[in-house]
């Protein structure tokens, strides 16, 4: 429990700067600032889908229409997170059958 405690604060930071930095980023550059900013603050493993959902909020949102895959799911918490709504560009409709 001390060792969550004490990784808090960074995966918090590594979160916000997900969300502040990364949300309108292609998947791949996701990926590699993600990986680079986890060297820097010492965080071996974070997954913004854990930290930030429940597996039940991630099954709800699948019934609800939104794909399961990470990247969708990571736009997801990027809406859900952000104190203003972003602007959607979403030719394939699905966000619009979620939202």
């Amino acid at each position: 429990l001390s060792t969550e405690l004490e990784v808090l604060p960074k995966l918090a930071l590594l979160a916000a700067a997900f969300i502040t930095y990364l949300s309108s980023a292609p998947e791949d550059e996701r990926r590699e600032f993600l990986r680079q900013w986890q060297s820097v603050v010492g965080v071996d493993k974070f997954d913004l889908r854990q930290f930030l959902s429940t597996e039940s909020e991630q099954l709800t949102w699948k019934s609800e229409g939104l794909p399961s895959d990470d990247l969708s799911m990571e736009n997801a918490l990027v809406i859900l997170q952000s104190s203003l709504r972003p602007f959607l560009v979403d030719p394939s409709m699905r966000a619009t059958e979620w939202l």
